[in-house]
């Protein structure tokens, strides 16, 4: 009888991770929430906004589904700076605005949404963390965030493979 290779499990699939899946499950029945109140209350001090769902990858399994109903959607300026604008009236102090996508460097008025969110830090909330998360992939992308401000700090959404498993 010929050696068969069993296949590799996933690396993101552990005891821990799927008794933690179990308990969101059980957490999350009516009944439970019911009795023991919101597992999560909303945040008020951190927000993403999803500025594009453009991408430069198709990643299998993209959690943002860029690759299985690509869009060439970018949300107006305007709406960005609507957000501002409720955030200074509300007096909301964000702690972190992150910026994302697909790839939000793919926006097409990228640097005018980094412009208007370094006027509300500047002028509104200095303490406030500006992110943006990016693949890296491509050279449009370096291009944009040479140009960002020292200010923002940068997070990887790099994929090291098409078969990332990806968790809500």
């Amino acid at each position: 009888m010929p050696f068969v290779k069993a296949p590799a499990r996933h690396r993101n699939i552990t005891l821990k991770r799927l008794l933690l899946d179990a308990y969101q499950l059980v957490r999350a029945q009516a009944f439970v929430v019911k009795r023991c109140g919101r597992q999560y209350r909303p945040s008020r001090a951190f927000i993403e906004i999803d500025i594009t769902y453009k991408c430069n990858l198709k990643c299998i399994n993209c959690n943002r589904s860029c690759s299985q109903a690509p869009s060439d959607l970018e949300m107006p300026v305007s709406m960005v700076e609507n957000f501002i604008a409720q955030s200074v009236e509300q007096k909301r102090a964000w702690k972190r605005i992150r910026i994302l996508g697909g790839e939000p460097t793919l926006h097409s008025r990228f640097c005018d949404i980094v412009d208007r969110l370094m006027a509300y830090r500047r002028a509104h909330n200095p303490s406030v963390r500006l992110v943006v998360g990016t693949n890296f992939y491509g050279r449009r992308v370096h291009r944009m965030l040479e140009q960002l401000p020292s200010t923002f700090t940068i997070t990887s959404t790099l994929k090291t493979s098409r078969r990332n498993l990806f968790k809500p």
